[in-house]
């Protein structure tokens, strides 16, 4: 089955997406990364059409770097 959903394809880890518009909200997303058994949440508002994608994934590795160095070990991915 073919999806349109960048990040699905393209984030290791991702496990689903959420995708929306208007015109007075811009382009939004709402994704979901699982790695080891942290899952973490972006939310995106306002972005620009092919942006939204690079800025859910600028979040989510943000997050899991945090989370790397709070827990002192590499997080790997499934």
């Amino acid at each position: 089955m073919d999806n349109s959903n960048e990040l699905l394809k393209s984030y290791n880890g991702a496990i689903g997406v959420k995708t929306g518009s208007t015109r007075e909200a811009g382009h939004c997303l709402v994704a979901a990364a699982q790695r080891e058994d942290k899952t973490l949440i972006a939310v995106v508002l306002g972005s620009q059409e092919k942006q939204v994608w690079q800025d859910a994934k600028k979040l989510l590795d943000h997050g899991f770097k945090t989370l790397d160095a709070l827990s002192g070990k590499p997080l790997t991915s499934r």
